[in-house]
This record gives C-alpha cells, structure tokens and sequence, in this order.
C-alpha cells in the first residue's frame, strides 16, 4: 500500500462513524490478545493458584473421593457458599479431565474476548463511535486484566462478563440475551444479579418521552422473563440449608478482633465508626481515599457520576447526531446506592454494601470517559479533516500509536497466583492418612485443603467472619490453638489436643522459642493476647516446646511437623 493509500485508509477510518465490522474486530482481537497473555501467564506458574481462589477450592477433593474431607468444617461451609454456575462450571471440566487446580488458572483468560464483545456493542447502543469505543474497552480490558476480580478464579470472575452481558441486552431490548444473562449472573454472583434487577426494572421508566413509563409488549416482556430468571438463579441459594447461621450483626462484629484495625475482615476505623465512603469493604470508593476530608473525594465522585448524568440528560435534548446516550448508567448508579444503602442498615445479613457496588470501579468506563472521548473528537474532528492536507501524516502516526497502546494495555495483564513457600511441608502433609487432621500458626497451611485434601482446624486466608455457624468454631480453635502452644500445664495440652481431635501439630522455630502466636494471626486475637504469652513465659517453655526434640515427625526448612500421638505418650504418665 503507497503513503498516499495509507493516508486515505487512515482518513476514512476517521471518517466513518459507523464502521462497526473494523473496529468489532480490532476489539475481539484486544480481548484475544488479553486471553492469550494470561495464558502465558498460567502456563509460567505450573503448580501455582490464585490467592483468592484457594477459599472456593479448599472442597473440590470431593469430586474425586466423596470421602475425602467429610465432616471437614472448611470443606463444608465453602461447598455451601459456592454459587451454583461456578460448581457447575468446575464439575463439567472435572467431568472432562481437567483438574480443579489447571481450570482455576485458566478457565479466566477465556472470560475476555466475550467482554469486549459485549463491552462493544454495550457502548455502541449508547451511541458511542466505533474508534472511541476501541479505545474505552482498550482500558476497560486493560483495568480488568490488572485487578482482582476476572484473574481471580472465584465466582467473582464471571460477574463482569454477565453484567455486560445484561446490559447489553437491556439496553438493545433484546428478551433472551437479558435472561440468560440474569440467569447465569445470578447464579454466580447473586448481589449484582439484584442490581442488574433494579436496573431492568428502572428501565420502564423514561421521563424524556411520553408516557413516562414504557409499557409496550417488549418491555414487559423483558421485565418478566428477566424476573423469571432472577428468582430461578437466586432460589438454590435461598433452598439451601444453611447450618451456619445465623449471620453476624454488627453490634456482634464490634466484639470480634478480625474486623478491626487490621484484621483479616477489617470493617471499623480506629474510631470504632464505619466509613461508608473510603473504606475497601464498605466505602462508595472503596479504598481509594482517605477519609471525607480528602480532596480526592471530589474528583473521584466527578469521574464515577458525571458520566451517568451526561447520559441522562442528553436523552432530553433534541436528537443530535454521535452524541451517547443512555439511562442505563444512572440507573446503575441509583440501584447500586439503594441496595448498599440497604446492606448497610442490615449488617451483614446482605452480606456488605461493597458487594452491590462492585460494578463502580468500572462505571467511568461505560460513561464518564467515552463521554469525555467523545466530546474532544467533536471539536477536533472537522478541524483535521478540513486541513487533512496537513494533518494526514500525524494523524496517520497517531492512529498507529492507538492501536499499538491498545495492544500494549491488553497485553499488560498482572494475576495474582501463590505457591506454597514451604512445597517439602505441603508434601509432607498431603502424604498423611486420609482422615488427619492438621492444624498450627502456619502461613502454608492457607494452601493445605487445596493441595494436600487433609483436614485443616484453620487458616488465616479462609477465616471469613460473616456466618457465626462457620466463624465462631474457626474463633474457638484458634483460641484452643493459642493455648495450646502457650501451655505448660500437661492436662490443658492434653484436653486441648484432644477436642480438637488433632493429629499433627505445624509449628515454626520462632513459636517453639518465644511462645507467641506469629504476626499473620495476630489479629485474630483481642488487646489482651501480649498479657496471656507475658503469663505464659513467667511459667517457662512452653510444654510443646519441651516435648518436639522428641515428638517431631518431619522438619520442613523452620517447621516441625509433631506428632500428638507421641506428645500424649509423653505426657501420659504424668
């Protein structure tokens, strides 16, 4: 192709504003290029698995030995909270030989070219041109591939793709793409699935036009199908039996160390409130402020919401030609606010109100920033085309540059995968009889129920503190655990290994000397833990730290594997 056909295939894809089968396909190929990285990603860390994945896995050894892990309480409680789409999901590809630990590294990779499909054509129904639609779902692709929710593995994976999905469908009325897509979102991720509904509902509702409220046959029909398809994605969560309950309250969390200052679920500011604006579980914001009296507030309010409200009111205005519009933004933003609004005043019973506003932090994506896109191309564009003389070579230039960052964002992926620091103490554990138990202040052991299918009595990655059924045991065997390794008392010991029906003990060099319950764990325990190993130390070494020189059945790197069965031998005759 000569300078002079590059200049006039540059200039006509500048022209065009409705070029959908270019741009479609330079989309498609970004999430192509997305999926492509993160595999390389997955085939690079052989053994490795997401970090928040290991909670949702922690049962899946029961696909193959329904024996395994029976009666494990873990094992139990987050069999009972995996969504519906995700077991089914995980028991298809086990069905086909593939590996819950293989699938979890790679099954997310494959959740981006059908992103960008739907981010696409979600954006184009919004009236968004082709080139500023390739550049949006460049950075969408490219915030989603950096962050922890699609690389993550967990059910959270999916809520995106659906979401999209929905939205689209909603936004081109289109009955069967909405409800399969409310079917499957609801199914995997239920909080979002109770937006999207409010959302869809808020969509009869048009106050440009008259009448105010859409009752024509497809909107209704929409309306109904996608309510069908809510209740049938929701009602396996609402027929399941539920033996942890009940659900915390928040007067009962104020009591429970892991959700203050640095704990494991961290809910309360140093000030005993709950901040609703900047706070990661509760915040609007989620993290990414300091407080009211940051400035930022302000700017990141004017990037999430601005958008929404252009979009809006542009539905007021005469018709005019490539400018977006669209309710379905705002609508997003009321829908989510009132159901946090709602998940707040009913701590935790809704589980929290971070959970209803999972779809912000890509909001200024859908609205804010094609808007702005949007709005520079209409003041520049007739001004390059009439000098295109002169403009031809650095917008040629330009537009190579485009597609060349698109392809850099799309490429730039960053998943989270861990591996075990101690494999030789993995091993180990996982070379023990079916039906031993293990537990210690072991970090490793966050990997134990997912490669070794041993019982464990705790760890600190799937120590979730929102169902008392499930936490408050977790609390106690940590507390038996902490006096456990404190003790020099012979009985204690042997009462406490004993109801905790303990097999191995897991426990590092710098607790056999200094009898402290290590960092990672601290925060499990109340002000009062520094009094209790300050009285234990007046008493002299711990009865653990006497008796391992004798009773350890393997050394990995600084932890001691004990065996209990030799400890209460031990102690017996005492």
């Amino acid at each position: 192709m000569n300078p002079s056909g590059i200049s006039a295939f540059v200039k006509d894809k500048l022209e065009r504003r409705d070029d959908d089968r270019f741009w479609l396909s330079l989309t498609i190929a970004l999430g192509v290029i997305t999926c492509v990285a993160l595999l390389i990603k997955g085939l690079h860390n052989p053994g490795a698995v997401p970090d928040d994945a290991r909670m949702f896995l922690s049962w899946m050894g029961r696909f193959d030995n329904p024996e395994i892990l029976k009666g494990d309480l873990i094992a139990d409680y987050w069999s009972s909270v995996s969504p519906w789409v995700y077991d089914v999901l995980f028991r298809l590809a086990w069905l086909l030989g593939i590996d819950p630990l293989i699938l979890v590294r790679f099954f997310p990779a494959f959740l981006f070219p059908p992103m960008a499909f739907f981010g696409y054509r979600l954006l184009r129904s919004f009236g968004v041109e082709p080139i500023i639609t390739f550049i949006v779902i460049a950075c969408l692709l490219h915030i989603l591939a950096r962050g922890e929710i699609v690389p993550s593995g967990t059910p959270r994976s999916l809520w995106p793709l659906f979401t999209l999905m929905v939205l689209d469908g909603l936004s081109r009325k289109m009955v069967w793409q909405t409800a399969i897509g409310q079917l499957l979102l609801a199914g995997c991720y239920p909080q979002m699935a109770l937006v999207t509904s409010g959302i869809i509902g808020l969509s009869a509702f048009s106050p440009w036009q008259k009448p105010w409220i859409d009752l024509s046959r497809r909107r209704i029909a929409i309306v109904l199908v996608a309510a069908i398809a809510t209740i049938a994605g929701i009602l396996p969560f609402l027929m399941g039996a539920d033996d942890f309950s009940p659900i915390m309250t928040l007067a009962e969390a104020r009591n429970i160390p892991t959700f203050q200052i640095g704990g494991r679920g961290q809910i309360f500011s140093a000030d005993g409130s709950v901040d609703f604006f900047c706070s990661a579980r509760t915040g609007i914001f989620s993290d990414r402020c300091d407080g009211l009296t940051d400035p930022k507030i302000l700017w990141l309010a004017i990037w999430y919401f601005s958008g929404p409200l252009l979009l809006f009111l542009a539905l007021f205005n005469k018709p005019a030609e490539h400018t977006p519009r669209s309710p379905l933004p705002l609508y997003l933003v009321v829908t989510s606010l009132g159901l946090a609004g709602i998940a707040a005043l009913m701590m935790f019973k809704l589980h929290l109100p971070n959970r209803y506003m999972a779809f912000f932090f890509l909001l200024p994506f859908v609205s804010t920033l094609p808007v702005v896109l949007s709005w520079l191309r209409a003041r520049t564009l007739a001004l390059v085309m009439g000098n295109w003389q002169r403009w031809s070579l650095p917008m040629t230039a330009g537009l190579l540059l485009l597609v060349a960052g698109s392809v850099f964002l799309a490429a730039s992926v960053k998943p989270k995968f861990s591996i075990p620091e101690n494999p030789a103490l993995i091993n180990a554990i996982a070379a023990l009889p079916e039906q031993t138990v293990v537990g210690g202040f072991v970090k490793d052991l966050d990997f134990s129920p997912v490669f070794t299918n041993r019982s464990t009595l705790f760890n600190r990655e799937l120590s979730i503190a929102y169902q008392r059924g499930y936490f408050l045991p977790i609390q106690q065997r940590m507390q038996a655990m902490r006096d456990l390794v404190l003790t020099s008392d012979p009985a204690v010991l042997s009462g406490y290994i004993r109801s905790l029906k303990l097999d191995r003990l897991a426990i590092d060099d710098d607790t056999l000397s200094n009898a402290r319950v290590p960092v990672p764990f601290r925060s499990f325990f109340g002000p009062d833990l520094n009094a209790l190993e300050d009285d234990a130390k007046k008493a002299g070494p711990s009865l653990v730290a006497q008796l391992a020189p004798r009773c350890t059945s393997g050394t990995y790197g600084a932890v001691h594997l004990l065996d209990t069965a030799c400890i209460l031998g031990q102690i017996a005759p005492n």
